[in-house]
């Protein structure tokens, strides 16, 4: 499927509103712009109007117009064009650090016209697609009269290209409409890449679509004059990668494509990172895939029993996955998960409790998986325990409406529509609420004032804008993953054996501070990371780090009530593994976005790939009254350094 803007939608409803053939000229005076933008336009509409049967004639003589024009179809257009306007504020942003990887000089209103939004409301949020930028090794350059331009090495491109493809951040429908995606050629010889490696290996890529769009950027980037050298080279830091046998084996099947051998390599690397699936039986390792996934299934069971579907469903795309991680840890072949400090953050728990059952595996089987192929293993247990709750987690949504009857409806409809897995109570009136028990109630959704209630809240308009449908659907999802949380940690306990661990097992006295208060959380970081810049713990850039972690994901990072447990990668300063403790008397507002209130924020630093501090102290938290005498007026170090797990 093939987008189209804000001026090509109205080219569409132009063309398919008039009776007479519309001329170039015609277009370029009405859209104030030159005679080729609208020949570009045309191009694209001209691809979108196919999809639904839709031709476009031209005459040189009258200009271009559309003859058939059956209802059914031109409806089916309309439908289309609408979805595209309901796009969240995160898709648009992730369209426009799209437009700017294409390498080409844009301006806020050609990207408002990629958005589909005003020129305007490019240029308020255009902070927050800097900082996403910031936070993906690039970096934007504006240059006054002449637009604004993506600049950095050409491997941070190439990763933050494929960055976003793997967070699913970019739908194929989007993909389509960039110029690297409509380039036939390169899909073509992309295609005879990966054909040409699962002949010659005689294997099966899974998710090919997605390894087809990375190569084709690839080669994009190259077209454009792009190109990786000695010094932008992807395996610059692994050593000889180039005598592992996989690495060979796959180098060679591109011996016949006119590409550079620091192209090849990244190519490589993308063939490598991608799953496969064995057909040749002496590189299959599927037993010990099998036997692994079978591991994890039990262990996983404990905690919470899997259905027999989402158990099959858990063991086939885990043993896939498991099939080329096992034969790339037995080959010691290095693999980078973009996504590692992404999980890490996101499903803290699931991951370090992941890591825990992997590190057993390693001493069954010989095989030690490192915290990249960990990550991506706690993405298929975070799937599969997530679906096995599904029904805990569902978020209870009351909807309190003072309008007219035809207007709540119209609300009720909408909600229902957008928010298909809540559960949606109401609408009912202000004076209704009063009388209403709200114990079991998650969030409440209000349309003509507030409600006096201590269950969250947010003010909407009636008719649900797009900006409403942003703030509630972040919320219910930090809501769902708040219930995920208190499902793991609840059962996780239960699970735990009998060793007796307290906090002064597991942080200095003279890493703990006890402050009344402090006017930020930054502040709060600062502070807390103190005691561990003193003693040359971690270095100032890893509290650099942390800070840019909080901003982007803080809420993730609460997983106990009034807890914030934050932290970076390893690479990001870690100097020796330590842990610090900041207890506030005076409670404290919590990131930028969905914020929430913390009492105490734990930060730590770890380098030892076995250390697993976030479960052991979680542990100690959740035993008997804890929490409760930590966040007690009372509290001293002594208290705290005798809190114990058991």
């Amino acid at each position: 499927m093939f987008l189209v803007n804000k001026r090509q939608s109205e080219t569409i409803e132009i063309l398919t509103q008039t009776n007479h053939a519309i001329k170039i000229k015609e277009l370029a005076e009405r859209f104030h712009v030159s005679s080729r933008t609208v020949q570009y336009d045309i191009d694209c509409v001209r691809n979108f109007l196919r999809e639904y049967n839709i031709q476009i004639t031209y005459s040189r003589r009258t200009g271009y117009q559309i003859v058939d024009k059956k209802t059914e179809n031109i409806q089916k257009v309309y439908r289309a064009i609408h979805e595209m306007e309901d796009i969240s504020a995160e898709e648009r942003k992730n369209v426009a650090i799209l437009k700017l990887l294409e390498g080409l000089t844009c301006t806020y209103s050609s990207l408002a016209d990629s958005l589909r939004v005003s020129r305007q409301t490019v240029i308020n949020n255009f902070d927050k697609i800097e900082q996403k930028v910031k936070d993906l090794n690039l970096a934007i350059k504006k240059e006054k009269g002449v637009g604004i331009l993506l600049v950095g090495d050409e491997i941070n491109f190439r990763f933050a290209f494929n960055h976003l493809i793997l967070n699913n951040k970019i739908t194929q429908e989007i993909l389509n409409c960039t110029e690297f995606c409509c380039n036939k050629s390169n899909i073509t010889i992309a295609k005879q890449i990966i054909n040409h490696a699962e002949n010659s290996m005689k294997i099966r890529f899974f998710e090919t679509a997605v390894l087809e769009m990375e190569i084709c950027y690839g080669l994009y980037r190259i077209s454009k004059g792009k190109q990786l050298n000695e010094e932008i080279d992807v395996y610059k830091e692994e050593g000889s990668i180039d005598e592992f046998p996989m690495f060979k084996s796959f180098y060679k099947t591109l011996d016949l494509m006119p590409l550079s051998h620091y192209e090849k390599r990244y190519i490589v690397s993308l063939l490598m990172s991608t799953k496969i699936k064995y057909s040749d039986a002496s590189l299959d390792v599927s037993t010990e895939a099998k036997s692994i996934a079978t591991f994890l299934a039990e262990k996983l069971e404990i905690l919470h029993p899997l259905k027999s579907e989402e158990r099959e469903k858990f063991m086939e795309g885990l043993m896939a996955h498991l099939g080329v991680a096992v034969y790339r840890t037995k080959n010691h072949i290095p693999i980078k998960n973009d996504l590692l400090e992404q999980i890490r953050i996101t499903i803290p728990l699931i991951f370090e409790y992941t890591k825990v059952q992997m590190m057993e595996c390693g001493r069954m089987y010989g095989d030690y998986f490192d915290d990249h192929e960990i990550a991506y293993i706690a993405m298929y247990v975070a799937s599969a325990y997530e679906s096995s709750l599904k029904v805990r987690l569902i978020v209870n949504i009351l909807v309190v409406c003072s309008y007219s009857n035809t207007t709540c409806s119209i609300l009720y409809s909408r909600l229902k529509q957008n928010l298909p897995d809540c559960n949606l109570w109401g609408p009912i009136s202000k004076e209704e609420f009063k009388a209403k028990q709200t114990s079991e109630v998650d969030l409440i959704l209000t349309a003509g004032g507030t409600v006096d209630t201590d269950v969250p809240q947010i003010s909407v308009n009636p008719l649900i804008y797009v900006d409403d449908l942003d703030k509630i659907q972040s919320r219910v999802y930090q809501l769902s993953y708040a219930k995920l949380c208190k499902e793991f940690l609840s059962e996780f306990k239960a699970t735990r054996d009998d060793r007796h661990i307290s906090i002064k097992n597991l942080i200095r006295e003279d890493h703990i501070q006890i402050v009344e208060s402090c006017n930020h959380w930054q502040e709060a970081v600062q502070i807390a990371a103190e005691p561990l810049l003193r003693d040359h713990l971690i270095e100032e850039r890893y509290v650099e780090r942390v800070i840019q972690e909080v901003s982007q994901l803080g809420t993730y990072m609460v997983i106990v009530p009034e807890f914030a447990f934050v932290h970076a990668g390893a690479k990001d300063g870690v100097i020796n593994d330590c842990m610090s403790l900041l207890i506030l008397k005076k409670p404290l507002v919590f990131g930028d976005h969905e914020q929430k209130i913390v009492k105490s924020i734990v930060l730590f630093g770890i380098n030892d790939k076995n250390a697993t501090p976030l479960l052991d102290l979680v542990d100690i938290l959740l035993n008997g009254s804890n929490i409760r005498i930590l966040t007690s007026e009372e509290i001293t170090k002594d208290i705290i350094l005798n809190l114990h797990s058991k």
